[in-house]
């Protein structure tokens, strides 16, 4: 996950019928996962960094087990983990064969936590593969937000927004500026969005467009009185199509999160980041 000077909302995501197996994200009333592989495709020797946005449904990012091959990290929301020259030692002799056939393999990382689990597949590429530009992740930029008493203001991420619940808005606006993304592929993106607090009822979408990502969200609960609490939003920018273990599989995407505070009790208003430090891994067969 990223440091952008921008706000951040949530994500209602869905899986098409030709990916029921492939669990990139998991949402249900209660749970929130998705994963981001950096990058999505990479050759042996490289570097991949694994990011989740985890929630158990109450509006804190959590931690997880991540699992790449025979790698297991314990406790964690990011990784990073150097793929070896010789793949077997991690996935496998059947990998490793496949790397050699096809000049790439596609492999999972799954995630277990106690709010749920989901899997994501990541590429590894031998020298004969032919470059997609579906290989690179995209990179939102930039959010802001706007009520009926602020105007269009630009968020920084790394802090919670806060309203006194004595001026709670109706409804916040969000919209999403600039995005790194490949010119040529940026029309196969889509944005989806999804929230979790601390209060029985949480923010709901009055309105959305997936394809530029601006959304609004009534901060209004079912009796028409302002919604108190903290609430945590997410927002995935990914293809609408990922066709998974084929040569056009599309693994790359970016996820933001942000919090909303209508309660007035944050003074600190820095958010959690996923955790940086060394992992200790432990092998599972």
């Amino acid at each position: 996950m990223k440091l952008f000077t921008l706000i951040f909302t949530v994500l209602l995501f869905t899986i098409g019928c030709n990916e029921a197996s492939l669990k990139e994200a998991a949402v249900t009333g209660s749970n929130f996962i998705a994963i981001n592989a950096d990058s999505p495709a990479v050759a042996p020797g490289d570097e991949i960094v694994i990011s989740l946005a985890l929630d158990n449904g109450s509006g804190t990012l959590g931690k997880a087990d991540i699992q790449i091959g025979n790698h297991v990290f314990t406790d964690s929301n990011m990784v990073t983990m150097t793929i070896p020259a010789d793949i077997s030692q991690v996935f496998g002799d059947e990998v490793a064969k496949q790397l050699r056939e096809k000049a790439y393999v596609d492999v999972p990382i799954k995630v277990i936590s106690d709010s749920g689990t989901a899997q994501k597949y990541f590429r590894i590429t031998g020298s004969s593969y032919e470059p997609s530009p579906y290989d690179t992740n995209p990179s939102i930029n930039s959010i802001s937000y706007a009520t009926t008493q602020d105007n269009k203001t630009a968020i920084d991420i790394a802090k919670t927004l806060v309203f006194n619940p004595n001026s709670v808005p109706d409804e916040i606006n969000f919209t999403v500026g600039e995005v790194t993304v490949n010119e040529n592929i940026k029309d196969n993106f889509i944005y989806s969005w999804y929230v979790f607090g601390t209060s029985s009822e949480t923010p709901l979408i009055t309105e959305s467009d997936e394809l530029d990502g601006s959304v609004t969200f009534s901060f209004k609960d079912s009796s028409g009185a302002p919604l108190i609490g903290t609430y945590r939003f997410y927002l995935l920018f990914k293809p609408s199509k990922t066709y998974p273990l084929s040569y056009d599989a599309r693994y790359c995407n970016d996820f933001v999160t942000f919090t909303v505070d209508t309660a007035g009790d944050t003074e600190t208003v820095d958010n959690e980041e996923p955790d940086t430090s060394e992992t200790v891994d432990s092998d599972s067969n």
